[in-house]
């Protein structure tokens, strides 16, 4: 099992924050200010969100973090198709 380095983490942080495809362009834009790299994981974040809209951040910044890393996600033996990822769980 591959363990997530600091930039692992970095990433996944910042793809729970950017909801849209904008931001999500933004993350990986090493001359933008909320490039992943920049996150300052021992600043403390407050949550200030209903249940139901933290856990779809979390799926869509884990599942996207693991289908662009090259990770296969299934269920029940099928392979969810990392575009369904992007499309479905980030808004435009």
């Amino acid at each position: 099992m591959n363990k997530f380095n600091e930039n692992d983490l970095k990433e996944i942080f910042a793809l729970f924050t950017s909801v849209t495809l904008d931001e999500l362009n933004q993350i990986y834009d090493s001359k933008n200010r909320h490039y992943f790299e920049n996150e300052k994981l021992d600043d403390e974040y407050n949550l200030s969100q209903a249940k139901r809209e933290f856990a779809s951040d979390s799926l869509r910044s884990v599942l996207y973090f693991l289908t662009k890393h090259g990770y296969r996600i299934t269920k029940a033996n099928e392979e969810i198709d990392p575009d369904y990822v992007l499309q479905s769980l980030f808004t435009r």
